[in-house]
């Protein structure tokens, strides 16, 4: 699960939302908390609120992997070191993306339009219709960009205003925190999600005190009086050593009825010999193996003209139920996310 996978008929929304969750973290960067994740239609990054999200985060990654390859070696001009910043701000190619906002001569004006207006109708999504105490999840988009949440690069969401952003919409919105050991969690994030350890370290503590603060507001001894539990604690080494046991007791507890029993591979294991491997050296050569296995696969062959079929669509921009997976960099989010993704049959 990247950011989040939804069921065909739209009954079900599993979210991935890693506490940040986003692109590479930078020196002395604030670490940015938002009120909730709006439906993907409605999500934009507010530096570039013209493009679909996916189509940002393309972008932005071209425009740095370019600007680190001119400057590691040392050749080009200043002009070519700053051509990936002008594309990255000029360019407009992909903004004919579902909900994205051009030109006056897109021919997908119409159908934005309708995204923008189902955003400000079903999800109460708008600068201009807030005098009930609708909110907009992040940054309210204003003029053309009503009807849309714009997000920063990198952001945290609270996990207590979430639950209650989507109670608010008549969405039983469900939360799991995921807890994994600090050190090796910590030490996991440094390798992989954040390479400075100083900010690295501010932003899991502010992700531990958005999940107490879940905890303390809607876990099952809670201050909020509610007939389901709202909030459920995971440990990633409870569940990698009593494997589908843990896990089937989270299905019940959030409403699922599955038998689903993922592969679990406990990530803790390389951390807990005499020494500290180098994980980056044996990531690398599982990446390079796994990509010699893809490149030997054919593509499968298609006839002249196939036009795949269009995924259904969802009814509305918000799920009946939603269940959103919480937790610090690198604590096992992203293996629940999937596994509660497949389990309620996203996938």
């Amino acid at each position: 699960v990247g950011r989040r996978v939804s069921t065909p008929d739209g009954e079900w929304e599993v979210q991935h939302l890693s506490l940040p969750w986003g692109w590479m973290c930078d020196e002395g960067q604030d670490t940015n908390v938002v009120e909730a994740l709006v439906p993907e239609e409605c999500f934009r990054y507010a530096s570039h609120p013209n493009l679909h999200p996916g189509a940002a985060e393309k972008l932005w990654n071209s425009a740095k992997n370019h600007r680190h390859r001119n400057r590691n070696e040392k050749k080009g001009s200043h002009d070519e070191m700053m051509l990936a910043d002008d594309d990255y701000n000029n360019s407009t190619t992909d903004a004919k993306k579902d909900g994205g906002v051009a030109g006056n001569d897109d021919p997908y004006a119409e159908e934005k339009a309708n995204i923008r207006a189902a955003c400000r109708d079903q999800a109460r999504i708008s600068s201009t219709n807030n005098v009930d105490g609708w909110t907009c999840g992040a940054v309210c988009g204003t003029g053309r960009h009503d009807g849309l949440a714009l997000y920063p690069h990198r952001f945290s969401v609270n996990v207590t205003s979430h639950i209650e952003w989507y109670l608010k919409r008549g969405v039983d919105v469900r939360v799991v925190l995921s807890m994994r050991d600090g050190t090796i969690s910590g030490y996991s994030k440094l390798r992989g999600h954040c390479h400075l350890e100083e900010e690295g370290t501010r932003e899991d503590e502010v992700a531990r005190g958005l999940m107490v603060e879940a905890m303390e507001r809607y876990g099952v001894y809670g201050e909020e009086e509610d007939a389901v539990e709202r909030v459920v604690a995971v440990s990633y080494e409870g569940l990698m050593s009593t494997r589908e046991g843990y896990l089937h007791d989270v299905y019940r507890r959030l409403g699922i009825n599955s038998t689903y029993v993922p592969a679990f591979e406990d990530g803790n294991a390389k951390y807990l010999k005499d020494e500290i491997v180098d994980v980056v050296a044996e990531k690398k050569e599982k990446d390079k193996t796994a990509a010699a296995a893809v490149s030997e696969r054919l593509p499968p062959r298609r006839p002249r003209g196939y036009v795949p079929p269009p995924p259904p669509r969802k009814r509305s921009l918000l799920p009946r139920r939603v269940i959103a997976i919480f937790g610090p960099e690198s604590s096992g989010t992203k293996f629940l996310s999937s596994a509660l993704g497949t389990a309620v049959g996203a996938f």
